[in-house]
């Protein structure tokens, strides 16, 4: 996922289901409501406290939004496709033998994810290996 996915997000929702900003709520921060409401699983009393929103004004937002990506959903939602026939259900992760030839080709693994400078070290190393790739 990118930067601006929240930014297509709104766009798409914007200009596809025609989300329009109201007189004190833009789309920007209905479609935070919702995501907010969705990924977090907090309750509109709740929601309406961090954006200091009434619980009907969450409510009222959060089901325009739904409604708009429901309505979307052919667009937002891609049915999977099967598994090709070349596949042959064992990449060797699961026996250990991905991780001897990984070993071989340089990749470093940590064991244990407890606070420890070998796993902060690692975190960032991700973290800057990620960052110069985009």
């Amino acid at each position: 996922m990118d930067f601006n996915a929240f930014g297509r997000l709104f766009r798409i929702l914007r200009d596809r289901c025609g989300l329009v900003d109201q007189r004190y709520v833009r789309v920007e921060e209905q479609v935070a409501m919702f995501l907010t409401t969705l990924a977090h699983h907090k309750k509109t009393r709740i929601v309406g406290f961090d954006f200091i929103r009434s619980r009907h004004t969450v409510s009222h937002y959060v089901y325009e939004v739904m409604r708009c990506v429901i309505h979307l959903h052919s667009t937002l939602f891609v049915e999977p496709s099967p598994v090709g026939e070349s596949y042959s259900g064992n990449n060797g992760a699961v026996s250990g033998q991905q991780r001897v030839n990984d070993e071989h080709a340089g990749v470093q693994y940590v064991d244990s994810v407890e606070s420890s400078p070998a796993w902060n070290q690692k975190r960032l190393d991700i973290a800057h290996h990620m960052w110069r790739n985009l």
